[in-house]
């Protein structure tokens, strides 16, 4: 069985740092069982989850943006300039009409 992409990535990023799944579980705040079926691919985690666990294991930057992707989101850092290029071109729209 191939694993997905996040499952894979957040087991070498835990054992890079030298992290245990009890360890990592019990930074993001919750159950050690739930860290191994994020790595053995039997559940996806929510975009808090992932942050969490970037803090936990302080990603920085490619790290912190792989675990992102491969769980399917944006890092927090990317959202916030797209957050701010929408606020900034909105008023441009309303003034259009």
């Amino acid at each position: 069985m191939t694993l997905p992409p996040f499952a894979r990535i957040l087991r070498e990023y835990r054992e890079k740092h030298d992290v245990s799944q009890y360890r990592l579980a019990k930074a993001v705040g919750v159950d050690h069982s739930y860290i191994s079926r994020l790595e053995s691919g039997q559940r996806r985690p929510s975009y808090d989850i992932v942050l969490s666990i970037a803090r936990a294991l302080d990603l920085q930057g490619e790290e912190k943006k792989t675990l992102f992707a491969a769980a399917g989101f944006l890092p927090p850092e990317e959202l916030e300039a797209l957050f701010s290029w929408q606020r900034l071109a909105q008023p441009e729209r309303e003034g259009e009409r």
